[in-house]
């Protein structure tokens, strides 16, 4: 994985035990997706943007990215950037042992 000294620093501090999910965080990940021209969402944010269509951005990565994105410390409460970055991290570990 490519990363700066920090980050690299940072991920050498992480503890390698599962996350336990925030339950803020998991209802949001456990909400319904709806789609949109080829596009995915979380049903939450499509509604609430309602006003965006693919024809104003880039391509549709861009589409979703915008109507998608969330700041993981709004879910999480006051805790440290390596605790945010285990959970942003967890999906991909959880892939890495599942394949």
């Amino acid at each position: 994985m490519d990363a700066n000294t920090r980050m690299k620093e940072l991920l050498g501090q992480l503890d390698p035990s599962p996350v336990r999910m925030p339950k803020t965080l998991s209802r949001l990940a456990n909400q319904e997706f709806v789609t949109d021209e080829g596009c995915y969402f979380l049903q939450k944010s499509f509604r609430k943007n309602r006003h965006f269509k693919l024809a104003m951005f880039y391509d549709e990565t861009d589409y979703e990215t915008l109507l998608n994105h969330f700041h993981l410390d709004s879910y999480m409460g006051p805790v440290s950037l390596l605790e945010q970055l285990k959970v942003a991290l967890e999906p991909i570990r959880f892939t890495l042992v599942s394949l």
